[in-house]
């Protein structure tokens, strides 16, 4: 799979801020696997 511009430029994002997410998806089915991980409560 070829990797889009935006990708690269979010990986420079998520470098310099640690609380920047990102995750990869592969197809439509993905979508709400990832937000749920990427929303899921945080113990604090």
């Amino acid at each position: 799979m070829r990797l889009p511009c935006l990708w690269y430029a979010y990986q420079d994002v998520k470098a310099a801020y640690s609380h920047f997410a990102m995750e990869e998806i592969n197809g439509a089915e993905d979508i709400f696997p990832v937000f749920r991980e990427l929303f899921k409560r945080q113990e604090a």
